[in-house]
């Protein structure tokens, strides 16, 4: 299986510091900036293709909380099916500020993301209902950035005929500052089914995904 990420984000915030940090393609950043991520993922395995365009505003509404609005527009191409396109499921994010380090620039947030099913499930482009709260945490030493993220995504969907999934993630990325235009970054990331269906293959069982990639 192969994946292809693209993202192009635009940021602005109160604190030039924070902006200086990497920007994860997995791991969710803690900072409450105004951002616009547009972003292109292209995913291809033994089933078919799946590429996903996401744009995503984020907002600061008060000086620790902040909220977002991720739109996603599917576009599913399986093998022996006809080939499907449409938006897919909305995400609502609120973020709140928890803590800011002192000597140190970095800070450490929570939040809750709720997805709606405004995607066909018919049509293979979503039509799930979940809620995943999280905490994530970034801290500067030097030229290296440090981030961690850990979530829960529980699955909501009413009149499902087998359990309702829910799912552990946790990542760490880690970038160097080579310069202002060139910061490689590495992330690992954790996937969990703590519960679901007895054929999901990682129920019970731990994904681990490695992704390296570079900042600016």
């Amino acid at each position: 299986m192969g994946l292809l990420a693209a993202p192009v984000v635009w940021a602005e915030g109160t604190d030039d510091v924070y902006g200086e940090f990497v920007y994860p393609l997995v791991t969710r950043r803690p900072f409450l900036d105004r951002e616009f991520e547009l972003r292109v993922d292209h995913e291809k395995g033994p089933a078919g293709r799946v590429t996903e365009l996401r744009g995503s505003l984020e907002i600061p509404v008060l000086p620790r909380w902040r909220v977002g609005l991720e739109i996603p527009l599917v576009f599913t191409d399986p093998r022996d099916q006809r080939s499907m396109g449409g938006v897919g499921d909305l995400t609502l994010e609120n973020k709140f500020l928890l803590h800011k380090f002192g000597e140190r620039p970095g800070q450490v947030a929570a939040g809750f993301e709720i997805r709606l099913p405004t995607g066909s499930e018919r049509r293979g482009l979503g039509g799930e209902a979940a809620i995943e709260p999280f905490l994530t945490a970034g801290i500067a030493f030097g030229a290296f950035d440090f981030m961690a993220e850990i979530a829960y995504d529980v699955n909501i969907n009413a009149n499902v005929p087998r359990p309702n999934r829910q799912e552990l993630t946790a990542g760490v990325a880690t970038g160097y500052r080579l310069s202002r235009w060139f910061l490689p970054l590495l992330e690992v990331t954790t996937r969990t089914v703590t519960r679901g269906g007895e054929d999901d293959p990682l129920f019970h069982a731990t994904q681990v995904s490695l992704t390296a990639s570079s900042s600016r």
